[in-house]
């Protein structure tokens, strides 16, 4: 395995920041890997974890190693009552494994369609789309401690799934290498039309006679009609995320905004799109030193003129001002910062 130094990070990132590390590796098997924090250990090298760098922020210069896993590899662990377990490498990209289980006539992960990323960095982020996410699937995940070399195994209870959020994204961070997912997939459709885009989709449609292929085709053209390609236009999909707020709040609100749109979640809460918070801020569309909001989806922070991290983050901080000061309601971004 080569170990390559002073490399240019700004084409492994969809949000096209530039940004460069003192050294880089791409490990494709657990030796390697093991390598690879035998390397950096023995020459004092702090190490940053980069999956698909499709939920990344990049710092202009990333000191110590960068680890980019390319373990690849699909295997059906097991099948029992028409749920199949299967084991995939953290390399393999996210949208491959969806096509897979297509292939393979599987269900359970077709709404997570198109979501741009490796398979290792998903239950980092607990990625999600159209009413479902990765933990609804998720059985366990190997990783690798970088501290102590151990190999330990995360069932769904020890990654403290949330809301786009795990114990990998917090307390974890950057301490763990994933090397494998286990995902608990079926044989026979486990639909979810719950999102409204969808929903309308099969409105006149008996979900008995729908089949995941036809959920995959239509969120695929739903996805594609809203959110830009990050090959064509750099972004990274979803840069904040949707906040939950109380059902007193939401009431509030929803007397001066009678159209605001919601979701109500347990416990009383509400989350509102904030998508829409952004575009009723004026920013729907609106370019700002080099950063565009895209027209279609307001969500998403386009960078077509490859700006640096800092003026990403100086046009998020003016979003979330706009949007504290118009509805009292602070959005989170949803991308991680390496540095």
């Amino acid at each position: 395995m080569q170990f390559v130094a002073d490399v240019d990070l700004t084409t492994k990132n969809t949000l096209a920041v530039p940004s460069r590390c003192d050294w880089f590796c791409a490990p494709e098997n657990m030796d390697d890997i093991f390598e690879a924090i035998g390397w950096a250990k023995k020459r004092a090298q702090k190490i940053n974890i980069l999956g698909g760098g499709s939920n990344l922020l990049l710092a202009e210069k990333i000191s110590g190693l960068v680890i980019q896993p390319k373990i690849k590899g699909i295997d059906i662990l097991a099948e029992e009552y028409g749920d199949v377990l299967i084991r995939v490498g953290a390399g393999e990209i996210w949208e491959d494994l969806v096509n897979w289980a297509e292939q393979n006539s599987l269900s359970g992960i077709e709404n997570l369609t198109l979501i741009p990323g490796t398979v290792g960095a998903a239950p980092i982020q607990n990625i999600g789309a159209y009413g479902c996410e990765l933990k609804d699937v998720f059985e366990q995940l190997t990783a690798i401690n970088l501290e102590s070399g151990a190999v330990d195994i995360f069932d769904r209870e020890g990654c403290r799934f949330a809301y786009r959020e795990s114990i990998f994204k917090r307390e974890l961070d950057q301490k763990y290498i994933i090397t494998h997912v286990v995902l608990r997939l079926s044989r026979s459709p486990k639909l979810n039309l719950s999102y409204p885009a969808l929903a309308n989709a099969f409105v006149d449609r008996d979900i008995s006679q729908i089949g995941s292929k036809e959920v995959l085709s239509a969120i695929r053209q739903i996805r594609q009609t809203k959110l830009p390609d990050p090959k064509v236009i750099p972004n990274a999909g979803s840069f904040f995320q949707n906040p939950v707020i109380s059902q007193l709040q939401y009431e509030q609100l929803k007397a001066e905004y009678p159209l605001m749109p919601c979701y109500h979640q347990p416990n009383r809460q509400v989350k509102i799109p904030a998508g829409w918070l952004i575009e009723q801020a004026g920013w729907r569309g609106r370019q700002k030193n080099g950063i565009k909001i895209h027209e279609r989806q307001a969500l998403v922070l386009t960078n077509p003129e490859g700006c640096s991290v800092d003026v990403i983050y100086s046009v998020a901080r003016q979003i979330q001002s706009d949007v504290q000061g118009l509805f009292s309601i602070h959005l989170d971004i949803e991308p991680r910062y390496i540095s």
